[in-house]
Order: structure tokens, then sequence, then C-alpha cells
């Protein structure tokens, strides 16, 4: 008996046995699997999403990236070459499309343009003298170069009489509002002498 019970301060208590060992509870185990089983449910949907949203930002970057490589080529072909026409442009940066898909190492575009220069076609939107026109102040208009007045029309104020073989239709009568009109609409119909 002595050696179960520890004296501490001259009283005997009884000595403390560890308790079995047993494993967590099954039911605690199987909430725990339930709760990591939804949060990996909720993740694995939560990153689906951001994967759409990660492919619809690369081509909004995409879609960047094309409309300010067009600025700059727009900006290069106004100021450096004064090409204002919108047409021109347009056709100029397709002519360099179609360089870039043809060729291995395509040109740059501003090596490219100033290539243009020498084409018959595209040469002439680089032309000195169109841009001088385009800069060069209207002659001031003068007493002879001012336009006359077109001749008075002939046939103002003709009026030509309806078919008479064709009926006369009641909506065509009833749109008209003036009694005169009406009147006349139906003596030419031979309705009224």
């Amino acid at each position: 008996m002595a050696e179960d019970t520890q004296p501490t301060n001259g009283v005997n208590t009884p000595a403390e046995t560890p308790a079995p060992a047993t494993g967590p509870d099954p039911s605690t185990l199987q909430d725990q699997l339930r709760a990591v089983t939804k949060q990996r449910s909720a993740l694995s949907s939560r990153v689906q999403e951001l994967e759409g949203v990660a492919a619809e930002a690369e081509k909004l970057r995409q879609q960047l990236a094309e409309s300010q490589n067009l600025y700059s080529q727009d900006l290069h072909l106004l100021e450096s070459h004064g090409i204002t026409s919108a047409r021109a442009r347009k056709a100029i940066r397709r002519e360099y499309t179609d360089e870039i898909g043809s060729s291995d190492k395509p040109p740059a575009f501003n090596e490219f343009v100033s290539g243009l220069k020498e084409d018959s076609f595209y040469g002439r939107l680089f032309a000195p003298a169109a841009s001088e026109t385009a800069q060069a102040p209207a002659p001031p208009v003068t007493a002879q170069s001012q336009p006359k007045a077109p001749p008075a029309n002939p046939n103002a104020g003709v009026h030509q009489d309806r078919d008479p073989s064709r009926p006369l239709e009641l909506n065509t009568f009833k749109t008209i509002k003036s009694r005169s009109e009406r009147l006349e609409l139906a003596r030419r119909h031979g309705l009224i002498k």
C-alpha cells in the first residue's frame, strides 16, 4: 500500500493512473473530413473562376497592346509623314500586316513606311506637292470666281394631272386637307363638272 500512495505533507493520496489510450472520436473525424471536403470544393470553384478571369485579363492585355500599336502607327504616319487620310493610314497598316505575315524577319514600321515612299502606288501619299497643297491657304475669292445663281427651274409650279384611267383611292382623297384640292382631284377624275 505504500507503493500506491504518495505522501504529500503527511496525507496519503492515491496515485494517478494514466487513462487507456483510445483514438479520437470517429464522429469528430467524419465532421472534420466533411469540413475539409467542403472547403476543397469551394476553393476548386474559386480557382476555376479565377482561371476564367485570368483568361479574360490576358485577352484584354492583347487588345490593349493592339490598340497601342495601332495608335503609335497612326501617330507616326500623321506626325512624321503628314498622312491625314484614315483610309490611307489603314491601307498602309494593312500592307505592313501582310509584310509581317510573309517575311521571316519583318522590318520595323518606320523602316517599312520609309520604303513605301518609293512605291508607285503609295508614293503619291508622301508627295511633297500633296502636303504643300493641303497646307497652302485657299486663294481669295474675287468677283470673277463667284459662282452664278442657277437658272430658274422652267418646270417649277407645273402640275401634272393624275392618270384618269386609275381609280381614285379613298385614302388619297382623305389625306388631302384642302377643300379646293379635293374638288380639283374630283374634277380631274370626272366625278364632278
